[in-house]
Parts: structure tokens; C-alpha cells; sequence
């Protein structure tokens, strides 16, 4: 992680007023103010996702010539190539962690900044009514819920994605019934997870106003 990470100037199309109204957009604004690395860490998990399902075959094949008592150059080729291409996915998701975490600082950092800047502007009657403790509480926990989300949120995010299209194109390429049933099903895995979510985010809040 970057304790003090170096000054950027932001250009927000999203003002911390209308964030208000729509806090995702606010939070994709800050994440896009690094499109060059947020774009380096989407291939780092292409290619890192892919060189996964790559390996699992091949290691599969060598078991195989193992059992079968294939020739120990084969067998020494194919372990070789195994090792490469885990030497590369682990190079790979260093630096996609390394991007994903600078990503996740700047958001937390600039968020932190954005709110100091607008207690500081506040009146003094907002000062007056306002508790000291959901004050800090925004500035510690919030803000660093909101680092956990996106470090290694965007990372599993884009894993997620790549993991569920690629199981369709290979149910698909095995058997069209078999990808169209598995289409189908998808809706109602993302209906299910959005009703627990929903159901979670009242608890969540809950805590959270106990602890202020």
C-alpha cells in the first residue's frame, strides 16, 4: 500500500454534490482518473485468467504421460512449459495486485481529501449539531471499506467476469444445449445475489451506526 501517495490533480466529472445522488459514478470518476493503469490491470487479468486455464490442461496431459510411462523428454518438455507459464501468471498478478492497490489508494486518498475539503467549507452550525464520532468514523472505516472494495475488489471483479465467460464459451463450444441452459441460469445467479445483498445491506448499516 502507498502511504502518501504523489499529488495528482484530479479533473472530477462527477462534483461531490451530485455524488450524493449517484455515489457509484462518484467512485468510477476517481478510479478512471488512472485510465492507463485501471486499463493495465483489466489485461493483467485477461492474460493472468488465461494463462490459468491454459495451465490446467497441460497439467492435466502430464499426469497422463505420467501414468501412461511416456518418454522423459516429453515428460520434461511439458513440465518446462508448465513452469513458464506459471512463472508468467505469477508476474502478471503481481503487477496487477501492485496496480490494483495504487488504483484503491488514489480513490481513498482523494475521497478523504474531497470530504475535508467539504467539512472545512461547512457553517458553523453544521459544526455545532455535527458528532465528532460519525465524523471520524467516515474518515477511518468508511474510508477504508471503500479501499477494500476497490483493492482486491477490482481484481476478483474482473477474475469473476473472465472466470464466467470463458465457462460459457467452453459449454458452448462442447454443446449448444449445454451453453443455452447455462445462459439461462446466469439471470437468476445474479437475481440471487443482488436479493442476499439486499437483505446484507441493512445489517451492514446497522453495525455500523451501532459502532458510531
Amino acid at each position: 500500500m502507498v502511504i502518501n501517495p504523489t499529488a495528482r490533480k484530479i479533473n472530477l466529472k462527477i462534483t461531490p454534490e451530485s455524488a450524493k445522488k449517484h455515489p457509484m459514478l462518484f467512485v468510477f470518476d476517481l478510479v478512471f482518473q488512472r485510465k492507463m493503469l485501471f486499463l493495465f490491470v483489466v489485461m493483467g487479468v485477461i492474460i493472468h485468467q488465461s494463462l490459468r486455464f491454459v495451465q490446467a490442461p497441460l497439467i492435466g496431459d502430464l499426469v497422463e504421460f505420467g501414468i501412461q510411462k511416456n518418454s522423459i523428454d516429453q515428460i520434461k518438455h511439458y513440465t518446462i512449459l508448465i513452469l513458464i507459464i506459471a512463472l508468467i501468471a505469477a508476474f502478471f498478478d503481481t503487477v496487477m495486485s501492485w496496480g490494483n492497490e495504487i488504483i484503491a489508494n488514489d480513490v481513498e486518498y482523494h475521497t478523504r481529501s474531497i470530504y475535508f475539503d467539504s467539512v472545512q467549507h461547512k457553517s458553523q452550525s453544521f459544526h455545532d449539531e455535527a458528532k465528532v464520532g460519525e465524523m471520524l468514523a467516515i474518515t477511518q472505516n468508511d474510508m477504508r471499506s471503500l479501499y477494500s472494495a476497490m483493492a482486491p475488489g477490482i481484481r476478483i471483479m474482473g477474475e469473476s467476469f473472465i472466470s464466467l465467460l470463458t465457462i460459457t464459451v467452453i459449454l458452448y463450444l462442447e454443446s449448444v444445449w449445454l451453453g443455452l441452459i447455462y445462459t439461462i441460469m446466469l439471470p437468476f445467479w445474479f437475481l440471487a445475489l443482488k436479493l442476499y445483498t439486499k437483505r446484507l445491506t441493512p445489517v451492514a448499516i446497522r453495525q455500523q451506526n451501532d459502532f458510531r
